[in-house]
Formats: structure tokens, sequence, C-alpha cells
């Protein structure tokens, strides 16, 4: 019997749910209600994304300049609102439609000229980060005026506290989560992910949903940009920087198989989930700050290992 995404979802709900109860344990603030949703406002941004990169990993694609892509863009929308007054609706507009014609071209290079996604991405991450650092100059981007709805909107809170950020979350994934696991473009990314050539064969256009994958990712690129930049009010230089490392190691603890054809949303926000709270966590307990990249390093590969094997007898059953 093969390996069902649900069980692996039901996993690593379960460990989000023993961090949870350790560390609420073990540490006086963290099961504040201040506290949690702190935790849900760090990890909202990198969410959203992650939903992009699980559909690209899905389809079995990698997309390694998201974090550049997300840079550039939220110094855009910075340079866009301060130096040019744009209005940032208009700039979040645009910056949204820039990062889906990055994912455009990405997607075009690799299914266009069969070049590897690892290559053409790469390569679009230097140049992304080149070109953040010509248009900041190596300075962060700081909004000087707060009077427009754009910034109460994405800094604010409803009642109880909930971050709007959060909600802007929850739509995003939950949208995607629905989109993946229902509809009949969601089943050619598995499709396509699991076998190129049958899905091909079944009458597929694969290049297109995997084109389709990385204008998504492109796209939600451009929505935390201007998140982030309506949230701070400020356009970091370094912004993104090893973003799209996290967000790989988000949707690997989630079950996102490293070869295509297998994850889900939900799975992935709770890698996410599950980054974040361990971080704030092992932050109360005392341990200093870099450990926490250490103990995050070695439930990825843990996590890593498992998707291998689990690959392996997979295969072997199915030969």
């Amino acid at each position: 019997m093969r390996f069902a995404p649900e069980k692996w979802d039901l996993g690593i709900l379960a460990i989000v749910l023993f961090l949870f109860a350790f560390f609420s344990l073990t540490t006086a603030r963290f099961l504040s209600v201040g506290n949690l949703f702190d935790i849900l406002r760090q990890v909202s941004l990198l969410a959203i994304l992650v939903v992009g990169v699980t559909y690209l990993m899905i389809a079995g694609e990698f997309d390694l300049s998201v974090g550049s892509n997300y840079g550039l863009l939220a110094t855009l929308v910075g340079f866009l609102v301060v130096n040019r007054q744009v209005n940032p609706w208009l700039a979040t507009l645009i910056v949204i439609v820039l990062g889906m014609i990055v994912g455009f071209l990405n997607g075009l290079l690799v299914t266009g000229l069969g070049l590897s996604s690892f290559i053409v991405t790469f390569g679009s991450m230097i140049t992304l980060r080149g070109a953040t650092d010509l248009v900041s100059g190596g300075f962060p981007i700081s909004a000087t005026d707060f009077h427009s709805s754009f910034y109460s909107l994405l800094e604010g809170s409803f009642p109880g506290e909930i971050p709007h950020l959060v909600v802007l979350m929850i739509i995003i994934t939950g949208i995607a989560g629905v989109v993946l696991a229902t509809t009949r473009f969601g089943c050619n990314v598995y499709a396509v992910g699991g076998s190129a050539n049958a899905a091909r064969s079944c009458g597929i256009n694969v290049r297109v949903v995997k084109v389709a994958c990385f204008v998504i990712t492109g796209g939600l690129c451009g929505i935390i940009a201007a998140s982030l930049f309506g949230w701070i009010g400020i356009a970091p230089y370094n912004t993104g920087s090893g973003y799209e490392l996290r967000a790989i190691a988000a949707a690997v603890l989630g079950g996102t198989g490293l070869f295509g054809g297998r994850g889900t949303v939900f799975g992935s926000v709770m890698g996410c989930v599950l980054l974040g709270m361990l971080t704030d966590g092992l932050i109360m307990m005392g341990v200093r700050q870099f450990w926490d990249g250490v103990a995050s390093g070695g439930i990825i590969l843990i996590a890593a290992t498992i998707d291998l094997v689990l690959r392996q007898k997979t295969t072997k059953r199915s030969a």
C-alpha cells in the first residue's frame, strides 16, 4: 500500500501539537495570546510563499530564486511608494505582476529549453539579488507617510488581537489547498510530478502546468513583498535572504516529496508553523538564537531521509 499524504499531515500535526505542549509547559510566556499570534504573524509570509513552492515541488521542479524575487519586489514597492509617490495599492499590483513575469520567464526557460530548474532559478537568484542591490543601493527604504489604509490594514489586527496578516495567510493557503486537492488543475500538478511522460500520454499539457506553477510562485512573492512593506513600513536591503531554503525546508517537513508527485498545502503550512514555533520556543527557553537553525536542520534531514525511504519502498512495491 502506498504512503498516503494524509498520514504525513497527521504526523506533522502531531509533532506541532507535541512541541506546542512542550514549550507551554517549559516556558512561562509561550502560551500567552500575544506570543502565539506573534508566531503566526512571523510565519504568515513564509506560509504564503510555501504554497507556490509546494505546487512546484509536487510538479517536480524547484525555484531557488523565490527569496531574491521576494527581496527585489519588496525593494521595488518601497522605491515606487517612497521615491516615486506611487499609491501603495497600485505598487502592490505592479509587483505582483512583475513577480508573475519573473515566474513565467523561469518556467519558460525550464520547459522551453529543457534546462534544469535548479540551474535556471539559481541564475535567477543571483541576477535578482544583484538587481535588488542596484535599486536599493545597499540601504533599506523606509516609508515616510503612514496615512494610507494600506499600512493600517496590513499592520492591524481584528478584535481579539488576530493579525490581518494571519487572516490573509489563512485565506490564501485555504484557497490554494482546495484548488490542489479538488480541481482538475491540482490533479494535473500531481500527475506531472508523478510521471511527466505518463501525464503527457494522458493528454495533460506538462509545459503549461509547470509554467503555471512558476507563475503562481512569482505572484505570491509579490504579495508577501507588499505585505512586508505594509506591515513594518520598511524594505530591508537583505529581504528574502535564505528564504528559498526555509520555504523548501517547510515543504519537506510537511511531507512534500523531493522528487515530485506528493505533498499537501496543509502539511507545508504546518511545516512553517513548526519552524516558527521551534525558533520562538528555544529562544524563550534561553537557548542561544543560532541553535534553532541547528535544530531545524536536524529535523529537515530526518524528514528528507524519511521521504527517500518511503519513495524507495513505493518503487519496490510497484516494481
